[in-house]
């Protein structure tokens, strides 16, 4: 599964209102403009969402499952 993939139909929503719009109700009609996987595509027709946000959020519980928090390093020798 490539999330690069899953990242680039978010972002192009991002960018591009009318992809955004047919994403939210029309997904059956962009998924042939990226590569995705048979299961990517079977995710995002499985979606329901009215909004951009929504619909990454239940994106990423579906494929994104590790949170990747920044903190910083402590020295353990000083």
């Amino acid at each position: 599964m490539a999330k690069e993939a899953l990242q680039e139909l978010v972002g192009k929503a991002i960018i591009d209102k009318e992809f955004e719009y047919r994403l939210l109700h029309q997904p059956e009609d962009v998924l042939g403009t990226l590569n995705l996987s048979p299961e990517e595509e079977s995710a995002v027709l499985s979606i329901k969402a009215n909004s951009l946000s929504q619909f990454a959020s239940q994106l990423h519980k579906k494929f994104f499952k590790e949170v990747t928090l920044w903190r910083p390093r402590l020295a353990l020798n000083e």
